[in-house]
This record gives structure tokens, C-alpha cells and sequence, in this order.
């Protein structure tokens, strides 16, 4: 499916530019991810059924691996892996 710019797109390339890692918030349903994703070269998404078990093994015991995956990375649902926060 073809990405709708969104009014906070041209703020969020000058945040990404500027810092080394920003947090999205908003209600659900209003775009976050999907707008992340458009910037970022890797996906962990801990809410994925299929990897989440190995995510959060990771994220528990040596967050710091993640960091080896091409950057930018979007942390999908990271408040269900609190160590990634303190990593970042």
C-alpha cells in the first residue's frame, strides 16, 4: 500500500536528523507505525506472535544486540520490553 504523507512527516525528518532516537505517541490507530516505518531500515515489532518470544529474550538479557541491526530501528510496543527503553 502506497504511504500518505502526514502533517507531522517534514518534524519528524528534522527530529530524526537531529537526535539519535525519538519516541512517537498517539492514540491507537492514528498512524504511528505505519509513519515510523517509512524511516526505518529495521523492524522489531515485540507484538509479532511469531518472534516475541526471542525478542523479549533478547531484549531481557542483551538488549545492546538489537543495535547490531542496520539503523534507524523502530521498537514496535518497547513498553512490553523496558530494557530497550533504559538501552536507548
Amino acid at each position: 500500500m502506497e504511504y500518505i504523507r502526514r502533517i507531522i512527516d517534514a518534524k519528524l525528518d528534522l527530529k530524526c536528523a537531529a537526535f539519535g532516537a525519538i519516541n512517537v505517541i498517539g492514540p491507537k490507530g492514528s498512524g504511528k507505525t505505519r509513519t515510523a516505518k517509512e524511516r526505518s531500515r529495521t523492524i522489531i515489532e515485540f507484538e509479532d506472535e511469531d518472534k516475541r518470544a526471542g525478542y523479549l529474550a533478547i531484549a531481557e538479557t542483551s538488549p545492546s544486540l538489537f543495535l547490531n541491526n542496520e539503523k534507524p530501528i523502530l521498537f514496535d510496543e518497547w513498553q512490553d520490553a523496558p530494557k530497550v527503553w533504559g538501552m536507548i
